[in-house]
């Protein structure tokens, strides 16, 4: 995954993209604005997620950390993931939250390939 924080939120002040695309990015940028520790691209994101969960990325397995998750210590983490969860929505129900945010990206190429 290529793309760094920076410029997804050029990408997305740009105001180009569709409304579905840019509502995604949106999302990913305030989980990641939440999350408790520095991130620099989607694919350190990944491996941050991925670290902390332990098990791959779906729906059901982040939803189940999210609720292990004390409030009191783990607030912005838990806030940060509970922003992912309506990303699953648009796409196909067992996806890992990496091969999303991979759809994603190809989305984006996609777009100003076309443009």
């Amino acid at each position: 995954m290529k793309y760094s924080i920076e410029s997804l939120i050029d990408i997305v002040s740009s105001g180009k993209l569709p409304v579905l695309l840019d509502g995604d990015i949106q999302v990913i940028l305030n989980s990641i604005n939440d999350w408790p520790n520095p991130v620099e691209s989607l694919d350190v994101f990944v491996r941050l997620l991925s670290q902390s969960i332990d098990s791959p990325l779906t729906q059901i397995n982040i939803e189940k950390y999210i609720w292990g998750l004390d409030p009191k210590t783990n607030a912005w983490e838990k806030e940060s993931l509970t922003q992912l969860i309506p990303l699953f929505s648009h796409y196909h129900d067992g996806a890992t939250l990496d091969k999303l945010f991979s759809k994603i990206e190809k989305e984006l190429e996609a777009f100003y390939e076309a443009t």
